[in-house]
């Protein structure tokens, strides 16, 4: 999935699955309904009805992970969707925060690093000359 630029490697189903056990364990009582679909996931709107719907009315775009509602027209991005989760309203910077936190994995590429202490410099004549460091 794929946010603002940024590949995330995990599915978002695992997202939303992590951000609820997340608010569980803060007390806060939402998405109670999580239905994974073909290109979307639906679950019930934290923006109306205080976020106790019976039915899920919200969708995210499973590719984007764009946020809309159907029922009050509330649409963001998957980072402000967190932070309003959360009762931040920092137009998604606490929600970037815990994507990265949670979900952003770097690779490393290892290379081969040689050092030659061997202390001997080559000259122009090509005689070699040992260099030491005085004490």
């Amino acid at each position: 999935m794929r946010v603002h630029n940024i590949e995330f490697t995990v599915d978002l189903n695992d997202i939303l699955m992590e951000l609820k056990s997340q608010l569980n364990q803060n007390r806060i009582d939402l998405l109670h309904d999580i239905k994974d679909g073909p290109k979307n996931i639906q679950v019930t709107c934290i923006y109306h009805a205080n976020g106790h719907e019976h039915k899920p009315s919200a969708g995210i775009k499973k590719d984007t992970g764009v946020y809309h509602c159907f029922t009050c027209q509330e649409t963001h991005d998957l980072p402000e969707f967190i932070s309003n989760c959360f009762g931040k309203n920092d137009m998604g910077a606490f929600g970037w925060s815990w994507l990265l936190k949670n979900f952003l994995t770097i690779e490393v590429e290892n290379r081969n690093v040689s050092f030659d202490f061997s202390r001997i410099v080559p000259t122009a004549d090509n005689t070699d000359i040992k260099k030491y460091v005085t004490e």
